[in-house]
């Protein structure tokens, strides 16, 4: 008994639409197309139940819009509320920046310098894994002696709109902090 009333809910749900614009069809259909067709007797005869099938086409059809609707508002409320949490998190990380002491800075400046988003490094090198850390850079695989350290994306873009910030262009001119930078670079290879 049961089973027999779950399929045929599913069956009405399944054909629902079609039921709906048939019951229209016949009901609302002018009389003289009804009578060329031959539906006028059956709508004359049968009007009661044709109404009955429409309201619960209607309702079956009413409720599956809803659902539908509801289901796709819940997940772009998820959606926004997950990318709100991204973008929070890009700010604080973003925030860092202005805590950064000598060598990260340095590690920064190097970076724009070169207009490379990646420097190598030895596995235990402080400044890497300070950056690391804080969440400025992230590490991907290699030798331990020469592990990739790569500032993420979205930092790097706004490094990169605050280039003269971080690298002033009367620093970009001098010899002697060019020189600097190039020895900061070469050692972050070496082993403490």
């Amino acid at each position: 008994m049961i089973n027999s009333i779950i399929k045929a809910v599913e069956t009405s749900v399944k054909y629902a639409w079609g039921l709906l614009v048939v019951c229209l069809f016949v009901l609302f259909c002018p009389d003289d197309w009804s009578s060329q067709i031959g539906i006028l007797e059956i709508r004359s005869k049968y009007l009661g139940y044709i109404w009955i099938l429409l309201v619960f086409s209607s309702a079956i059809c009413l409720g599956l819009v809803v659902t539908k609707v509801l289901s796709w508002m819940s997940s772009n409320r998820k959606k926004s509320k997950r990318l709100i949490q991204i973008e929070a998190q890009k700010i604080e990380v973003i925030k860092r920046l202005s805590s950064l002491n000598n060598e990260e800075y340095t590690w920064i400046a190097c970076c724009l310098n070169k207009g490379v988003q990646t420097l190598h490094a030895t596995q235990v090198n402080p400044t890497a894994n300070a950056l690391l850390s804080k969440g400025i850079v992230t590490c991907g695989g290699g030798s331990i002696t020469a592990l990739p350290f790569t500032i993420r994306d979205f930092i790097w873009e706004h490094l990169l709109d605050s280039k003269d910030y971080f690298l002033s262009p009367d620093i970009q001119n001098n010899s002697n902090v060019l020189h600097n930078l190039e020895n900061f670079e070469r050692n972050l290879q070496k082993v403490v």
